[in-house]
């Protein structure tokens, strides 16, 4: 009788022992899992925030060029480039991409650039010059900087922010 109580108190001690030593276990899993979910969270935040910063309307110190940059529900960022000649005619530039944290902006291949010049009776005329232009437009230094390698008509061009868009 004595034999199968202390082999019961055995048995019994080496289910706590297992029990404990799998709810430590657990609770180290649950605590790692907590860090890493934080950690997504914290980078997410941090992608937020970069996308932010991006959006809004832009200026070019002269004047005579202007940008838009705006997001989606999805996190696409759009952006449209305004260029107003010393004839009146208009040059807009649209393009699209996901951003990307290492450029601390986004790349496009869906680059458009439209031409709009007005006749004597002060009608439009819109020519689109080309599609599928490829470039890059990021933030740097507080500046929004533009490379258009269709034509490199960002070159030289640092973009100030103006407001939210």
């Amino acid at each position: 009788m004595k034999k199968k109580r202390v082999v019961a108190i055995a048995l019994w001690l080496l289910v706590l022992s297992a029990a404990f030593a799998g709810g430590w276990w657990y609770l180290h899993s649950k605590s790692f899992q907590a860090i890493l979910s934080e950690k997504k969270q914290d980078e997410r935040e941090k992608k937020q925030q970069q996308l932010q910063a991006l959006e809004g309307s832009w200026i070019y110190e002269s004047g005579h060029w202007d940008m838009e940059i705006w997001q989606d529900e999805d996190g696409l960022l759009y952006a449209a480039i305004h260029h107003e000649e010393d004839d009146g005619t208009t040059s807009i530039w649209q393009c699209s991409g996901k951003f990307s944290e290492g450029e601390n902006g986004f790349l496009y291949y869906d680059g458009k650039k439209e031409h709009i010049s007005y006749d004597m009776d002060g009608n439009a005329n819109m020519e689109t010059l080309y599609e599928n232009g490829n470039g890059k437009i990021y933030l740097k230094d507080r500046q929004i900087f533009w490379e258009d390698e269709e034509e490199e008509a960002g070159e030289g061009l640092s973009f100030a922010f103006e407001g939210e868009y």
